[in-house]
């Protein structure tokens, strides 16, 4: 018994350590991983319809940045793009592109960056100071097309839940942190670590993320990874509440950073995934009012 415990508590002390290193270490030691995961980001392209109009060419690891190589017939198709989907479904494409790339990747936010190569224009999206920043770089002796490249039937865009709270975004925040904390606790791995972390705070902007629970989403016996980025706009005398999630899945495992052996809710656990986010859009509009 006593070697046992000394063992689990090794185990610990390597998931913990892990965890909080991963993130600054050379990212070309994962090389593999951050590859093998150009599939998956193509997988979601055609899941959503967005692979009529946009293809992910190829992931570029640096040792302190990834380039994930996307590409688009012309800024002409781009800025229509941007328009149906802001129109449509109220969101950014940008956002959705990025956000996207650097859940599936594990990476700190400013650890990604997405090129969009077109004929006529170099699109740049990453983050700076807590948003994601869009730069065009013109190309000379090139322009578009002006052909319209069919953008229909995109779905499973929006995965935007909207919120108003009569609240500060301090006091928000707050609540979100501690009640969240308490919400995701029942659900922890039995003799496991419980891992609750606030990975991004900065202005307007918090993303923390949730680990070693489980059933919190699937009920099929999994360890389950989670993470939730919410967003906060001032509007007079109320806040506004944006918040977006994403969850993988693994079995019998602790999570940790950039391990192959996590795979994405979706598309396999859709209904689950949907069920799940009406269960916690409850508890969250509960906690901010």
């Amino acid at each position: 018994m006593r070697n046992e415990g000394i063992k689990q508590s090794v185990i610990f002390v390597f998931i913990f350590f892990n965890i909080t290193t991963v993130y600054s270490q050379n990212l070309v030691n994962n090389e593999a991983f951050f590859k093998s995961k150009l599939s998956v980001y193509r997988q979601w392209l055609q899941n959503t319809n967005l692979n009529k109009i946009i293809n992910a060419d190829t992931v570029i690891v640096g040792p302190e940045k990834i380039f994930l190589k996307l590409s688009i017939q012309d800024r002409y198709n781009w800025e229509r793009l941007v328009h149906i989907t802001d129109s449509s479904y109220h969101l950014s494409i940008a956002n959705t592109l990025f956000n996207q790339f650097v859940f599936e990747m594990d990476l700190k936010r400013s650890q990604g960056e997405i090129n969009v190569e077109a004929v006529d224009v170099t699109i740049i999206i990453k983050n700076e100071n807590g948003k994601t920043n869009i730069d065009f770089w013109n190309k000379m002796g090139t322009g578009s097309s002006n052909v319209d490249i069919p953008i229909d039937g995109l779905k499973d865009l929006n995965n935007i839940n909207t919120f108003v709270s009569n609240k500060s975004v301090e006091v928000i925040k707050t609540n979100l942190q501690k009640e969240l904390y308490t919400y995701f606790k029942k659900f922890k791995a039995k003799l496991e670590n419980y891992h609750f972390e606030l990975i991004y705070q900065l202005n307007n902007t918090l993303i923390f993320e949730v680990s070693n629970i489980v059933d919190a989403v699937l009920n099929e016996g999994y360890f389950e990874h989670l993470q939730f980025n919410f967003h906060f706009t001032k509007q007079k005398e109320k806040t506004e509440v944006k918040y977006e999630f994403f969850g993988k899945y693994g079995a019998g495992i602790l999570w940790a950073p950039q391990d192959s052996r996590f795979s994405n809710m979706l598309p396999k656990y859709e209904d689950r995934y949907k069920l799940f986010n009406f269960k916690i859009s409850n508890e969250i509009g509960r906690i901010i009012n």
